[in-house]
């Protein structure tokens, strides 16, 4: 999934619908998916878009348009600047400020008086004089903040692991003897908690292209716990057994899921497999993971490799 942008600027003027225009296809043609604000009236409109949006966005860009002529007794600086911004672009503004969003972009128009959060939040912006120089400064400033489409401030999966060895797994449908492989998912929110996080094997591909639906859709386990529901606090990690190998002759690979049944291996067949994996939880983006199986056939030569995107 590549990293959402929040675009934040007024388009009150052809010339700002049309700048946002050209910095929104800018931004979709490096690879990032994009969402620009639309001035709205309704509180509705801001509970359902503009919150939601911001909430599930990666990076935001702020751009500051002019707007009318600050009255000369009301000037509260010495810069002489003498218009104000946009005013549903600062709403925007002190929400995004309580989301903290890294390496934010910041540009505004030479004549805005920078007044309220903004004087803090844009004491370092980059400044413009004329709409076409937007975008080029658009380009300058996120190369600058190293940003990258392949980045998400949701819930990732960051790293992979075994067992140090062969254990003894029970649960309520027996035990077994097994190597486990399982997933770190990290949550890079700094304001909420990833709540009822659920994990799910969706698909199996084989080296052919050949897809099918996972043998058993059960939500799996989290590594260490009893649960197959976690909760992932802000700026933390957890992880989940993504599948087992059993200690046979001829292994196989079973799942540490909810299904109360007797465990039933999901591939038998040694050979190259790419396991699809859906992480869902409460607020966030579905997180979709890939694992990579060189399966032998023997638990102590099969290999896996976390795909990622």
């Amino acid at each position: 999934m590549a990293a959402l942008v929040f675009v934040s600027c007024g388009q009150a003027t052809e010339e700002e619908r049309q700048t946002a225009a050209e910095v929104k296809e800018w931004l979709e043609n490096e690879g990032y998916d994009v969402f620009v604000a639309l001035e709205t009236q309704s509180l509705s409109d801001i509970n359902s878009g503009t919150i939601r949006h911001l909430r599930r966005s990666d990076y935001y860009l702020f751009i500051d348009f002019p707007r009318e002529r600050i009255h000369p007794d009301d000037l509260q600086s010495s810069t002489g600047l003498q218009r104000r911004g946009s005013l549903f672009s600062h709403q925007e503004l002190a929400l995004a400020y309580l989301l903290e969003f890294p390496e934010a972009v910041f540009l505004k128009h030479e004549d805005v008086e920078l007044r309220g959060i903004a004087q803090f939040q844009m004491a370092n912006a980059s400044t413009f004089s004329e709409y076409n120089e937007v975008l080029s400064k658009v380009e300058d400033q996120v190369k600058k903040h190293n940003w990258s489409p392949n980045y998400s401030r949701q819930l990732v999966a960051f790293k992979d692991d075994w067992t140090e060895s062969f254990v003894t797994y029970h649960d309520h449908t027996g035990s077994m003897e097994q190597r486990v492989y399982f997933v770190h998912i990290e949550n890079r929110r700094n304001d909420t908690a990833a709540f009822n996080a659920i994990v799910r094997l969706r698909s199996i591909e084989d080296t052919e292209g050949n897809i099918i639906d996972s043998p058993d859709l059960n939500d799996l386990k989290w590594s260490g716990q009893s649960g197959y529901s976690r909760t992932i606090r802000p700026r933390d990690r957890e992880s989940f057994d993504a599948l087992a190998l059993s200690i046979d002759p001829q292994s196989k690979v079973f799942l540490h899921s909810a299904a109360d049944v007797t465990r039933t291996p999901i591939i038998t067949v040694p050979r190259d497999y790419t396991l699809h994996y859906q992480v869902l939880s409460d607020r966030f983006p579905l997180l979709d993971v890939k694992v990579q199986v060189h399966f032998t056939g023997d638990a102590n030569t099969t290999t896996c490799q976390l795909i990622q995107n």
